[in-house]
């Protein structure tokens, strides 16, 4: 009987549930909390002078360091958190393609 229960564990599908957070200390998240906090402190700062795509690199480099913070202190289901981070890598792309188009266009053409 027992050789059963353990074949069928194996055999049916888990359900989703939300991962455990890691036990992270209070206060691990400094860097990231006050790049979060200093690049919107910037994008207020300097909206009036900014191009549209310094705009949009800002709003999506907020975006990315908003989601990879969400990841980390968030409960997500797996689907859920897979999902999340498919939108924050593509956040981070777009503005590292963002940051290049701009940097060309500044200082190479």
């Amino acid at each position: 009987m027992g050789q059963f229960r353990r074949l069928k564990q194996k055999l049916t599908p888990k359900k989703d549930t939300p991962r455990r957070l890691q036990n992270k200390k209070n206060g691990s998240d400094f860097l990231l909390t006050a790049m979060f906090f200093l690049t919107i402190f910037i994008m207020i700062l300097g909206w009036e002078r900014f191009e549209t795509l310094n705009r949009a690199l800002y709003v999506f480099l907020t975006l990315s360091l908003g989601i990879i913070y969400a990841n980390r202190h968030m409960k997500m289901t797996d689907r859920t958190r897979g999902i999340v981070e498919k939108v924050g890598w593509a956040a981070i792309g777009i503005a590292t393609v963002l940051f290049v188009v701009l940097f060309y266009q500044q200082y190479i053409a």
